[in-house]
C-alpha cells in the first residue's frame, strides 16, 4: 500500500528482523511485516470451508439500564439475535445512586453493529451503546447428527487444537426428546451425551 496505511484488516503472513552491518553506540533494530488484506466477514456465520471462523475480531456493544422493564429486555434478547447477535445477555449492576440496573452486551459481526444498535436503541432505554472491537480466537467447528436410541440429534462437533474432536447436543432436540419420550431433560441429555461420546 502505497498510503502508509495499514487496511483495517489484515493477516501476518511473514515476519523479518535485523539490525543491519553498522555498528552503532545504541543498536537499532529493525522489524518488517509482509501482511495481506482481509475482507470483511459476511453474515453472522463466517466459517471457511473447514468450519473455522475466519474473522479473527469480533466486536462488543456494550450498555446499561436502570429504567428497563425485565419483560421489555427479554423481548429485546429476542431481537438482537434475530438481527445477527453471535452472543448477548443482560447481568444485575448495580449503578448510580445505588440503582439496581442491567447491563447488556452483545457480540457481533462488524456489519452487524448498526442494525444491533438500533435494536438497543428502540427496544431498551439506554441512550449510549459502547463499542470495542476484541481479538479472539475461535475453534473450528461444524454440524453433526447422532442416533440417541433411534432419535436423530444434532450436535455441534468442535475440533480442538489437538485434531481432536468434541460434540455437543443442541438443546432443542434433547427438550424434543424428553417431551416424546415422557421422560426428565437430564436423562434425555445423558442419552443424547452417550451417542456424542461414541461419534467423535
Amino acid at each position: 500500500r502505497t498510503t502508509g496505511e495499514l487496511p483495517e484488516r489484515f493477516t501476518i503472513r511473514k515476519t523479518g528482523i535485523g539490525a543491519g552491518k553498522r555498528t552503532y553506540e545504541v543498536p537499532s533494530m529493525l522489524r518488517a511485516f509482509l501482511i495481506e488484506p482481509c475482507g470483511r466477514a459476511s453474515g453472522t456465520n463466517a466459517f471457511d470451508a473447514s468450519g473455522a471462523d475466519r474473522a479473527p475480531r469480533i466486536w462488543k456493544l456494550e450498555t446499561e439500564v436502570d429504567d428497563c422493564a425485565g419483560e421489555a429486555l427479554g423481548y429485546a434478547m429476542e431481537r438482537l439475535y434475530a438481527a445477527g447477535a453471535r452472543e448477548a445477555h443482560y447481568a444485575p449492576v448495580f449503578m448510580k445512586k445505588n440503582r439496581p440496573g442491567y447491563q447488556v452486551e452483545v457480540l457481533c459481526a462488524e456489519p452487524d453493529i448498526e442494525a444491533l444498535e438500533r435494536v438497543l436503541f428502540e427496544e431498551t432505554t439506554t441512550i449510549g451503546v459502547r463499542r470495542v472491537a476484541m481479538e479472539r480466537t475461535a475453534l473450528a467447528r461444524e454440524e453433526a447428527y447422532v442416533d440417541a436410541a433411534g432419535k436423530d440429534v444434532r450436535a455441534k462437533r468442535v475440533i480442538l487444537p489437538s485434531g481432536d474432536a468434541r460434540l455437543y447436543p443442541e438443546h432443542d432436540d434433547v427438550a424434543r426428546i424428553a417431551r416424546d419420550e415422557g421422560i426428565a431433560y437430564q436423562e434425555a441429555y445423558r442419552r443424547a451425551l452417550r451417542a456424542c461420546d461414541g461419534c467423535r
